[in-house]
């Protein structure tokens, strides 16, 4: 099973809690032309356009309108559909359009070993896939 990416766009202070690894950006940083890391699996922002941009990349919006345990249910049953849709997708076409922070981060969520240079995160995709 993957691991939980959130990507936030709020303070941390203003992130709710969450069960998995949180990646904070800034929301001034995003344009809608750049392609949305194919690690996160959540995310939490307050501007609609945003918003707007992950919902239609099929990411599940986190903290909006859910309790905890509702949360649960709907991210495990939505990790599961990711899983299916990542493997007939084909990693190797979104590993040619990541950037090397977004290739080292999708890479370490496959592996407990350190992601040191682009050849070698490579090969742990490659062998994960």
């Amino acid at each position: 099973m993957a691991k939980k990416e959130l990507v936030s766009f709020c303070k941390p202070e203003e992130t709710p809690p969450f069960g998995g690894t949180i990646h904070f950006k800034n929301p001034r940083y995003f344009y809608e032309h750049e392609s949305i890391p194919a690690y996160c699996t959540h995310f939490f922002t307050d501007n609609e356009k945003i918003r707007k941009a992950y919902l239609a990349a099929g990411k599940i919006e986190h903290g909006k309108g859910y309790t905890v345990q509702k949360e649960e249910v709907v991210s495990k049953e939505a990790d599961n559909h990711e899983v299916s849709d990542v493997e007939d997708s084909g990693i190797s076409v979104d590993v040619e359009e990541m950037s090397w922070p977004e290739l080292r981060s999708y890479a370490a969520t496959l592996t407990d070993e350190p992601i040191k240079n682009k050849a070698m995160a490579l090969e742990v995709i490659a062998n994960n896939s």
